[in-house]
């Protein structure tokens, strides 16, 4: 029906970059694929993983999402399999994540700054005598608010200022990848490390 789908605030690109920053948050984390077994496997576990881990789980959740039309997600599904009460501790538990894992990335992006600048005794400028300086602490507190600013207009906004957001956190790396073309040696794909890190490559796998 034309029309139908006036509705919708949201693009493919803004879905998929929620979905990236929802998850991941930058592509950080291939040093300990490759380090933990090697590149030879470190590359065939990138490549093999998303079709045996991830696109199960995603169908999966397009089968659920397709079944329960509503607000809601996995707090719905958990509800209706094992009661509301239990739907009520998953979406209280995954907000309590949420909110703890958030307060790290302000903490990160000050960090960073601060490591960047001149300053000739950075520790001192990052704490006092009874922990973190306060004003660390505060410009901690603005990146958290300039972040959560989005949130309290409109989805539409949201996914805008993760556009810009993706934009600044890719550029580099295109960069980096750009620099560092002209420096591969393609010998140092195959090689396998004799102390392999099984357990270290799951996990990075997981995470990422």
């Amino acid at each position: 029906m034309p029309g139908s789908h006036s509705h919708r605030q949201l693009g493919i690109v803004s879905v998929a970059l929620i979905t990236y920053f929802n998850v991941s948050g930058g592509p950080w984390g291939s040093e300990p694929l490759l380090a933990a077994c090697g590149p030879l496997v470190g590359i065939l576990a990138v490549g093999i993983f998303p079709w045996v881990w991830c696109l199960p789980l995603a169908l999966t959740f397009a089968e659920l999402f397709t079944a329960f039309p509503t607000d809601g997600s996995f707090c719905k599904w958990v509800g209706v399999a094992f009661g509301r009460p239990m739907g009520f501790q998953v979406g209280f538990w995954s907000w309590t994540s949420g909110v703890i894992d958030n307060a790290i990335y302000p903490c990160l992006i000050v960090d960073t700054l601060l490591a960047l600048t001149t300053l000739e005794d950075k520790d001192d400028a990052a704490h006092d005598n009874n922990g973190v300086a306060w004003n660390i602490f505060a410009l901690r507190a603005v990146f958290a608010l300039l972040f959560m600013l989005p949130t309290l207009s409109s989805i539409k906004v949201v996914g805008q200022t993760l556009l810009v957001l993706g934009v600044l956190i890719f550029l580099p790396f295109t960069v980096l990848v750009a620099y560092a073309v002209p420096l591969i040696k393609p010998a140092n794909w195959v090689v396998i490390r004799k102390d392999r890190d099984w357990g270290r490559l799951l996990s990075s796998l997981y995470w990422n």
